[in-house]
C-alpha cells in the first residue's frame, strides 16, 4: 500500500488524494517503529531473553534454595522416601519456574514494544503522522474490550500478549499531538 500510494505520488506530481498522504503517514510510522526494533536490536535481544530467562530463574531458585537450607539447618535427605519426597518437591517447582521465565519474557518484550513506539513518535515529521498512528491504533482496539481500563487491558492481554494494549498506545501518540500542538501554540 505504501508503495501505491508513493508511485500515485510521483506520478502525479507530488499531488495525491488525501487517502494516499494518509497511507503514507501511517505507513512511515509504522516504518520508523519497526525500525526502532532494527536499531535496538530487540530480535537479538529477544532470542537472548529466551534462553537467559529460565537460566536466571534457576540460578535464582537454587540461591534461595541452598540460603533457606542453611537458615534452617536442612539436612541432605538419609532414606528413600524423604529422596523420593524432595525429588517430587523439585520436580513441582518446575511450573513455577517456567510461569516467571515467561512472565518476564513477555515484560521484556512489552518493554521494546513501548520503546518503539516512543521512538515512532519522537522521530514523526508531521502531525499527520502522529495522528494516522492514534487513528491505526484505534482501529486496533478490540471491539469486545469493554468494562474498566483493568478489564481492557486484561483483554488485550489475552489477545495479544507481548503488544501494550492499543488503547494506551494511542494515549501515548495522542500525548505526542498535543506536545506538538502546545510546542507550536508558544512559537
Amino acid at each position: 500500500k505504501l508503495n501505491e500510494a508513493l508511485i500515485n505520488k510521483s506520478i502525479n506530481n507530488g499531488i495525491t488524494a488525501a487517502q494516499d498522504n494518509s497511507e503514507i503517514a501511517r505507513d512511515t510510522i509504522v516504518l520508523k517503529h519497526e525500525l526502532s526494533h532494527i536499531i535496538n536490536k530487540d530480535f537479538q535481544h529477544g532470542t537472548y531473553a529466551l534462553v537467559m530467562t529460565p537460566i536466571a530463574v534457576e540460578a535464582l531458585s537454587f540461591g534461595a534454595t541452598t540460603a533457606f537450607r542453611k537458615l534452617c539447618n536442612i539436612q541432605e535427605p538419609k532414606t528413600l522416601a524423604k529422596s523420593i519426597l524432595r525429588s517430587s518437591v523439585a520436580v513441582g517447582s518446575i511450573f513455577p519456574k517456567a510461569f516467571i521465565s515467561a512472565i518476564s519474557y513477555i515484560f521484556l518484550w512489552r518493554y521494546h514494544e513501548k520503546r518503539s513506539d516512543k521512538f515512532a513518535c519522537e522521530h514523526a515529521e508531521s502531525r499527520l503522522e502522529l495522528e494516522e498512528y492514534a487513528k491505526w491504533h484505534k482501529e486496533n482496539e478490540s471491539p469486545y474490550a469493554k468494562g474498566n481500563r483493568r478489564d481492557v487491558r486484561l483483554a488485550e492481554f489475552e489477545n495479544d500478549p507481548l503488544h501494550p494494549a492499543p488503547i494506551d498506545r494511542r494515549e501515548m501518540v495522542e500525548a505526542y499531538i498535543s506536545q506538538l500542538d502546545t510546542a507550536h501554540t508558544k512559537l
